[in-house]
């Protein structure tokens, strides 16, 4: 606690020859001012510590985006030293997309004075990765309310982000084969069908079944049943393009929709399919053959049809090529007492 301070102004006065004679002075007491100038030293310490101790950075900018002041923690986020970092434009650490955000979003506060808490951009570092960061932003003005800069916080997002993204892909992804799941397959299907729309494009869908599953889980075991599944898919990926969405909808049911197609495309595609398989099915020692069944559909710009509605056509095409199979089992099986391709049995049951 402050006892009463005072300041003090001394003068020396002198008679008419020059002489010293004697001093004068005014004193003032300066208690007040020195409480107050306490109070905000104290304050300003309290800040300083406060930034300087918080992992997320502060930053202030001028109204051209340039750095005026930050914290420590700024520098860290950012890879520049206070130096390096002072005056800076994020013209020197976005990439041209991540500026336009960065412009949208200060102007947008400097047009309506509103703060924004959660501005998600990226920026390139010094040394050139790349980072998320998470930013608010508030308008900074002066005594007269007149816009001088920005000031906000901000935060390093970029294990969340990749977090996000890790959980997002499990969500959408077959764990077994690698493959997109039904879920998957269909939120990408319908961004597809958009564009598709939109361009006047065709695609193909083909719906897939492996012949057979069941026989091979109950007669060879259900890790043999997985390999199959995983044969299956690899000869997914070798049919189709890295633009087209392939999936496992589930147990022995595979699809793909191709874009750019016209309906011609699609033997070559089905021919493609059934060349892999009977190249795998020649390779030697192998404890049964794969087969599949194979349906497609025509998406037809000029006439719209929705992802379900191609799906269950493919699938009908599917069944029914299936069931013909069967038939022509059926007639081989009185002619032969033994089976020579093990997963081509009378598969009544696996439907």
């Amino acid at each position: 606690m402050l006892g009463h301070l005072y300041g003090t102004s001394i003068s020396l006065h002198k008679d008419s020859s020059g002489k010293p004679i004697g001093f004068s002075g005014i004193i003032r007491d300066t208690t007040e001012r020195k409480r107050a100038e306490e109070t905000l030293r104290q304050s300003e310490e309290k800040y300083r510590t406060i930034l300087e101790n918080i992992e997320d950075g502060y930053y202030e900018v001028d109204l051209n985006g340039k750095f005026t002041f930050f914290n420590d923690s700024a520098c860290r986020i950012f890879g520049y030293s206070q130096e390096e970092m002072m005056g800076m434009n994020n013209r020197q650490y976005t990439d041209d997309k991540n500026l336009k955000k960065a412009f949208s979003a200060f102007n947008g506060v400097y047009k309506t004075g509103v703060p924004t808490k959660e501005f998600a951009w990226q920026i390139i570092r010094k040394d050139g990765t790349k980072r998320f960061l998470e930013s608010s932003i508030s308008l900074q003005k002066n005594s007269s309310g007149k816009p001088i800069g920005f000031r906000g916080i901000a935060r390093d997002i970029t294990d969340r982000k990749r977090m996000e993204a890790e959980i997002l892909a499990l969500s959408i992804t077959d764990q077994l084969t690698g493959l997109h799941n039904r879920r998957g397959f269909l939120s990408l299907a319908g961004q597809q069908l958009k564009l598709a729309e939109r361009n006047k494009s065709g695609m193909l869908l083909f719906f897939v079944d492996l012949d057979g599953l069941k026989w091979i889980n109950d007669t060879l075991g259900h890790e043999e049943g997985d390999k199959a599944l995983i044969e299956t898919a690899t000869v997914f990926k070798e049919t189709f393009r890295t633009s087209d969405i392939i999936a496992r909808l589930g147990g022995d049911e595979y699809v793909a929709l191709t874009v750019d197609m016209t309906e011609a495309n699609s033997e070559l595609f089905a021919a493609r399919l059934q060349s892999l398989i009977d190249a795998r099915n020649n390779q030697k020692n192998r404890r049964y053959r794969l087969s599949i069944s194979i349906g497609c559909s025509y998406y037809d710009p000029e006439n719209h049809s929705s992802i379900d509605e191609l799906i269950t056509s493919a699938d009908k095409l599917m069944y029914e090529q299936k069931q013909n199979k069967k038939g022509i089992l059926l007639q081989g099986a009185s002619l032969s007492s033994s089976n020579p391709y093990p997963s081509m049995h009378d598969e009544s049951k696996d439907k």
